[in-house]
């Protein structure tokens, strides 16, 4: 599992993780909130978004993150409140784009 050694909310816009490799990468707020995998986003068989993840503000922001164990964040998003989703570190790095 790879773990971030650093992780910065950039100004509620983006995510920006220091991997123990070295390499830096960033997630959009939008493609964040867009990739939630928690029942509320996803149908029962994860697959399809439901009208939460396809009907979100433009405006999306990240207002808050909190460790989950050892393996995961929970990000809390503006405006829709959003905030039952859990990413393991391994979904953020494939998610992410290097800087």
């Amino acid at each position: 599992m790879d773990v971030p050694e650093r992780i910065e909310i950039r100004e509620g816009s983006s995510l920006e993780l220091t991997w123990g490799d070295g390499n830096v990468s960033e997630i959009s707020a939008s493609e964040l909130r867009s990739a939630c995998m928690c029942a509320t986003c996803r149908d029962e068989t994860g697959a399809k978004a439901t009208a939460a993840v396809l009907q979100q503000p433009e405006e999306i922001r990240i207002v808050g993150a909190t460790l989950v164990g050892a393996y995961a964040i929970n990000f809390g998003f503006a405006p829709d409140g959003h905030h039952t989703g859990i990413y393991s570190f391994d979904s953020l790095r494939a998610l992410a784009t290097d800087v």
